[in-house]
């Protein structure tokens, strides 16, 4: 007795195309072949639900006191002339008011970044919205109707096949039947239209770009600014680093070669300086951060103890500090490194500050100290144990100032200096001023 097993290609017929376009029926291994339409719409919803979870935090946030800070700064942080109207709470009038904003106003509150970072997305959606639109409605039909399937078709060897096109691959042009080739001129034509579309988008967008940028370095408002008069030359010889020497090779873009009518910058390397400038932030940093904890501990202290009067402390303080204006008209001729030490060290004695009446002495940190070579009190650490000398401990606060006043000496010391060849080396670069814009122009066209 002879048995047949079930075709792996059967019931072909009936609902067999509403079958094939989502997937084939469970049995059918061929289906396999093509993108499978439930995992696609899956992913489709998954990415629905996302978006439409990220527009509703948006439309929440925006219009909240956190949210206002971070998506409409310029409504109330920026100067009167430069605010912006806030966006409407509604979302469909705030989708009308980005549409309808006008270039202008763009430009005067936004700058030209921000003017054309919104031109390049009203771009994207000019070019891809449309041939969208194109596309989808002549090529999917095209691509769809009569096409392969699961449809059967002869081979080169007389014998009959069947094709194996499911799921999205049946909207793709490889669905197209052999038959009718002639399908194909439509690709061809989208093809062309898709290029020439986003090229001509393109070369609107550029000759725009290029009419705008014209328009804003012609106009009064920036020919007198300073940077539109302005250069950087770069790679200067060393024979040229110096400011008589290039106000002798650009004196011939101003007017009668008035050398007066240049100024000339030598750029210089500052690291030494910035090093200083870094350290003294962090340390005011470090000072800002102590002191707002002994003040938050002050304010949960002072509502169980209660208001204390301190006026016999404040005259003693007001006391104190007219003492030590005195002394400090009277020692004016010290040394500024012995003035900050003494300076520390009544610091580091002083037992009436306020927040003592709060808080016991032990709450204030202290920072171990070792004395260096110069007689200056520096942090110790246990990675220098080789280090040796007199230590101490002493409040972090009395000790950071100290440090923030030593480095603010050292730095005022430097801004004498900057032109100083010893302390600031010359870069091979330089700025220079010119008295108009198109004397800058034609130095920058050498």
């Amino acid at each position: 007795m002879e048995t047949s097993l079930p075709s792996a290609t059967g019931n072909s017929s009936g609902n067999g195309t509403f079958e094939t376009f989502f997937g084939g029926p469970p049995a059918d291994v061929s289906a396999q072949a093509g993108i499978q339409l439930r995992a696609f719409f899956l992913n489709l919803a998954v990415s629905f639900s996302l978006f439409a979870f990220a527009i509703l935090a948006f439309f929440l946030l925006k219009s909240s006191l956190i949210g206002r800070r971070i998506y409409q700064p310029k409504t109330y942080l920026v100067q009167d002339r430069l605010r912006v109207d806030a966006v409407p709470v509604d979302p469909i009038k705030w989708i009308q008011r980005i549409f309808s904003i006008r270039d202008d106003e763009l430009k005067t509150k936004c700058g030209l970044d921000g003017y054309f970072f919104i031109r390049f997305l009203r771009a994207i959606l000019l070019i891809f919205f449309p041939l969208m639109v194109v596309v989808v409605t002549v090529l999917l039909p095209i691509n769809y109707n009569k096409g392969k399937g699961n449809n059967f078709h002869n081979t080169t060897d007389g014998d009959r096949s069947q094709w194996n096109v499911a799921g999205l691959d049946t909207l793709s042009w490889q669905n197209v039947d052999p038959a009718r080739t002639q399908r194909y001129w439509a690709h061809l034509v989208c093809a062309i239209l898709v290029l020439s579309w986003a090229l001509y988008r393109i070369y609107r967008e550029k000759v725009h770009f290029i009419d705008v940028r014209q328009r804003f370095l012609t106009s009064p408002e920036h020919r007198l600014k300073a940077s539109a008069r302005t250069i950087l030359v770069t790679n200067i010889p060393s024979e040229y680093r110096s400011k008589e020497a290039l106000e002798a090779l650009y004196d011939v873009f101003v007017d009668n070669d008035d050398r007066s009518r240049l100024a000339v910058w030598i750029n210089r390397d500052y690291k030494n300086l910035r090093t200083l400038v870094a350290k003294r932030r962090s340390l005011r940093h470090a000072l800002e951060k102590e002191e707002l904890r002994i003040m938050r501990l002050c304010n949960k202290k002072f509502g169980k103890v209660g208001k204390v009067s301190f006026d016999d402390q404040r005259d003693d303080k007001d006391n104190r500090k007219s003492d030590l204006f005195d002394d400090e008209q009277s020692v004016r001729q010290e040394q500024a490194q012995q003035r900050l030490t003494r300076i520390f060290e009544q610091d580091c004695s002083e037992e009436t500050q306020l927040w003592r009446n709060y808080l016991k002495p032990s709450v204030a940190s202290h920072v171990a100290l070792v004395r260096g070579k110069g007689d200056d009190w520096k942090p110790a650490s246990i990675f220098k144990f080789w280090v040796t000398g007199e230590s101490r401990k002493a409040p972090k606060i009395a000790w950071l100032r100290t440090e923030i006043a030593r480095l603010s000496i050292r730095i005022d010391e430097l801004l004498t200096d900057l032109d100083s060849n010893a302390l600031f080396k010359k870069q091979n670069s330089a700025f220079i001023q010119f008295d108009r814009q198109m004397a800058a122009h034609m130095a920058c066209s050498l």
